[in-house]
């Protein structure tokens, strides 16, 4: 049976990101009321642009295993308590404050989109090259150049839509690239060929910042 502590201590990180959740799930259901009554009278629509938070806590070192069987301490947090009759551990009593503002979504500017094509496979002896074409713009229809965009290989969900089997890692002639003044970045994927023809999936995440796009290929 878990004891009192083992229940009410969470790490940092845990607390505020229940607090996060907390508030935006409020905000959610604020975002939900009808506009109008049923007399057609305009409601009131109500915004949380910040919330001030303060946790009087007790805080103390914990040892704890990971999934790899290796050990290490970290800091946990308990509800503090007027009085304490333990004295089998050091706890220390301390304030946590902070601030959760709202910000306007991608700085306020309109949202980045990234478009990708796909050429045709190319044998080239042992390996395909396809090479791939990804176009950045905005939202008003804007294109982007100048803009870093990323290509990788998404290794956990290749091998999930994979069926647990694992593929070997394509490489790309460039990983990195800065989008043309048509807001165009190019490179090449390499996928070995015995792999590809057997019909294995191979997942590649684009990203420019936090604007993510993947991308499946597969021969059949």
């Amino acid at each position: 049976m878990s004891s009192q502590t083992d229940i009410t201590a969470f790490a940092l990180q845990d607390i505020l990101e229940g607090i996060a959740d907390g508030l935006s799930d409020a905000q959610r259901n604020l975002r939900d009321i009808a506009p109008y009554d049923s007399f057609g009278r305009p409601n009131t629509i109500y915004h949380v642009p910040y919330l001030d938070f303060s946790l009087q806590v007790t805080s103390e070192f914990q040892t704890v295993t990971d999934d790899n069987h290796k050990t290490r301490s970290v800091l946990k947090f308990s509800p503090a308590k007027l009085t304490s009759s333990n004295t089998s551990k050091t706890e220390i009593y301390s304030s946590v404050t902070g601030r959760f503002v709202a910000t306007v979504p991608n700085e306020g500017l309109p949202q980045t989109i990234i478009q990708v094509k796909t050429a045709e496979p190319v044998l080239d002896g042992t390996f395909y090259n396809i090479e791939l074409e990804a176009e950045v713009k905005n939202s008003v229809g804007e294109k982007l150049p100048g803009s870093t965009v990323e290509f990788n290989f998404d290794e956990e969900t290749s091998l999930e839509i994979n069926g647990g089997t694992a593929v070997t890692a394509p490489t790309f002639s460039i990983a990195e690239v800065s989008t043309d003044v048509d807001g165009i970045a190019k490179t090449t994927v390499n996928i070995p060929k015995t792999e590809f023809d057997a019909g294995q999936f191979y997942v590649l995440a684009v990203n420019i910042g936090t604007v993510n796009k993947s991308v499946s290929l597969s021969k059949f």
